[in-house]
């Protein structure tokens, strides 16, 4: 059993990334598409319903005026199991670079942890092609269970991101 745990957590996707300096899971894509279309298309949360295989829809919920996809802009995202429910608020923006948003809230996952993160980064190929990548990270230092969550359930969440980043392909694509 140790010896099983030992390779799911050496061979999972949750780990120490080229360059990054972190434990994170990463998934990436080359799209056809400029990165300003890109960016704008994943800042309106009105998209994800159509390209992510995990949430239902996502409802901004700024009390103070602020605009979707901004900084500090706040959303509720519903997962397709409606008992999964979840609070995310962008964070950080480097604008046609990359966004960075606080998970908080969650409800209905069987493993939850707090303080994670979310980043879409994205890279300018050239004028008409961008490489998109998301990632999943802890804000903070983890104690070695929700460590271990995270090596485990990394398996789950990279499948994700891979079918989202095809679907984000495929409607920017087309």
């Amino acid at each position: 059993l140790i010896f099983i745990v030992a390779m799911l957590i050496y061979c999972s996707p949750y780990g120490q990334q080229g360059g990054i300096g972190r434990r994170v899971i990463v998934k990436s894509i080359l799209i056809k598409t400029p990165i300003k279309n890109l960016y704008q298309y994943l800042g309106n949360s009105a998209n994800a319903r159509k390209w992510s295989v995990f949430v239902e829809k996502i409802i901004p919920i700024n009390q103070d005026g602020k605009k979707d996809g901004e900084l500090g802009s706040k959303r509720r995202c519903f997962g397709k199991d409606n008992d999964i429910v979840w609070d995310e608020e962008i964070v950080a923006i480097e604008e046609f670079k990359r966004r960075e948003l606080s998970v908080f809230n969650a409800k209905g996952f069987m493993t939850m942890v707090d303080d994670l993160r979310t980043e879409q980064l994205y890279e300018s190929v050239n004028a008409d092609q961008t490489k998109l990548s998301l990632t999943l990270y802890f804000e903070k230092e983890q104690n070695c269970f929700d460590e271990l969550k995270m090596y485990l359930a990394a398996y789950e969440i990279g499948k994700i991101f891979q079918l989202n980043l095809q679907n984000i392909k495929y409607y920017n694509e087309s």
